[in-house]
């Protein structure tokens, strides 16, 4: 209850065929009202952005065009818009397939990368190199595949960076869900070096090239935490996550960096990098452990935190089997059960007296509150962020920044500055078209004092940096050669 959770939207591509199955818009029609009221019931972060007269108009325009609507994605397209127009990061709607029939096999065979805002080749398994610019697919510029894209992609306020790093994941699923499958492709793009432009016509049946199937190999305790020391003056912390599922690698997790800090102060290093740029979030607590090795003074993870109802869960016959899979709650374990236990956790948490604004507060004792560590480092610190650093990740950000000296180099983070709705998630199943969604509850009011980015940002960096083509193509990591260059100045 008390994790983080940053939840990817599905990448399976649903295409359904309209004559296997009619389109029943009153079933849609009252769908879409219970989608609104778990919404408005549960969802308190809700009108952060998006005032509740701009969702009338919404879902207004929403049911004018139900006519229109003549397939599942259609919907799934038009329902997933106004769910993004939350702007909660943590929220998220999924395009599921209901069937095998309904996945689209199609690919396009390269990985890209966004640097800024254009595409490049990251993998490519064709004859357009890597490290080209893509500009076109099908007559369609990147700058509207990415404009169609984000309006399925949920962030945190009005930041774009996380987006960008979400769509570079699942490019192919995100084009052919927002376009539609094909069995060919004109790509127009800038070749590498040459700087040439090129017209390709590709296939896009997998089994027309030898990708083989990707092996993601899952990462060790080493890989998401380690110290390096580059050299007598300067070390390199990476500490790429926040999830600790269990109290033993959480235990291991606070000795990690205990020790780390202990090796730095005892090695009398000066210059201090920290690698966050893959730090999507994890269990409350752990970016505070953190940040208490760098900031000098008391400080706690929120402001506050308040929620709408103490009674959180509504339509609980709704709620997903996804939900099971996160808390971890045996399959067969009753609906009406698992809300009951939602709610009694909720109480235990917050305050049972609504405030006058007429939110449940956190309760003080709930707080998490640190103060300096004794080994706590004193010198220079530079934090690496990426569009990536989100939730937890976010929050430490927030934090550091505002609390510390510390110099950001990278990209703005996913996670908002001075706030973000997170805790307490809920994902449910509307009952007609199937389409699970997820929302989390709570805001998470930063303790941050320094009002230094407008509403709705996450935060931004000191020096804006990403890789440019040749880099990329090399794999020279551009930001920490920034963080270098800087030490060295």
């Amino acid at each position: 209850m008390k994790k983080s959770i940053l939840l990817i939207i599905v990448s399976f591509i649903l295409i359904y065929n309209v004559k296997a199955q009619t389109i029943n818009y009153d079933s849609l029609r009252n769908e879409i009202k219970t989608y609104r009221e778990i919404l408005k019931h549960s969802h308190t972060g809700l009108n952060l952005y998006t005032s509740e007269k701009q969702f009338d108009s919404l879902f207004n325009k929403l049911d004018k065009d139900l006519p229109k609507i003549k397939t599942r994605r259609d919907y799934y397209l038009r329902l997933c818009e106004i769910h993004t127009f939350i702007r909660c990061g943590h929220s998220s709607m999924y395009n599921v397939p209901l069937t095998e029939n309904d996945i689209i096999k199609e690919i396009l065979p390269f990985k890209i990368k966004f640097l800024g805002n254009k595409a490049y080749v990251e993998n490519s398994y064709c004859e357009i190199k890597k490290g080209s610019e893509i500009v076109s697919i099908n007559g369609h510029l990147i700058s509207e595949i990415t404009k169609e894209a984000f309006k399925l992609i949920s962030s945190d306020g009005y930041n774009t960076s996380f987006k960008y790093r979400i769509l570079e994941s699942d490019f192919n699923s995100y084009y052919f869900l927002i376009f539609g499958k094909t069995n060919t492709c004109k790509i127009h793009y800038t070749e590498y070096q040459t700087n040439s432009r090129k017209i390709l016509d590709i296939s896009t049946k997998q089994e027309d090239y030898n990708i083989g199937k990707e092996t993601n190999k899952e990462k060790t305790f080493n890989d998401i935490y380690n110290l390096k020391i580059l050299n007598n003056s300067t070390a390199l912390l990476t500490v790429n996550s926040f999830d600790t599922p269990t109290k033993k690698l959480t235990k291991r997790y606070f000795k990690f960096l205990k020790k780390a800090f202990k090796t730095i102060k005892k090695k009398d290093i000066k210059n201090l990098i920290i690698d966050i740029r893959e730090n999507t979030g994890g269990n409350d607590g752990n970016d505070m452990e953190l940040a208490s090795y760098i900031i000098n003074k008391p400080f706690k993870e929120n402001k506050y935190r308040i929620i709408k109802h103490l009674n959180l869960v509504s339509h609980s016959e709704l709620l997903s089997p996804y939900l099971n899979d996160m808390l971890g709650i045996d399959n067969d374990t009753p609906k009406s059960e698992i809300a009951k236990m939602m709610n009694k956790e909720v109480k235990k948490e917050f305050e049972n007296k609504a405030h006058t604004d007429g939110y449940y507060y956190l309760k003080e004792e709930k707080v998490i509150k640190r103060k300096p560590k004794k080994n706590r480092f004193k010198g220079n610190i530079y934090i690496m962020t990426s569009g990536n650093v989100f939730s937890g990740g976010g929050l430490f950000s927030a934090l550091v920044r505002d609390k510390s000296d510390a110099i950001f180099v990278g990209e703005e983070t996913g996670g908002g500055y001075y706030r973000h709705t997170g805790s307490i998630p809920l994902i449910y199943e509307l009952p007609y078209s199937k389409i699970p969604f997820s929302i989390f509850t709570v805001i998470n009011e930063q303790d941050v004092d320094q009002k230094l980015f407008p509403k709705g940002t996450g935060t931004i960096p000191h020096y804006k940096v990403h890789q440019n083509p040749d880099e990329l193509v090399n794999n020279i990591d551009a930001v920490l050669n920034k963080c270098l260059e800087l030490i060295k100045k």
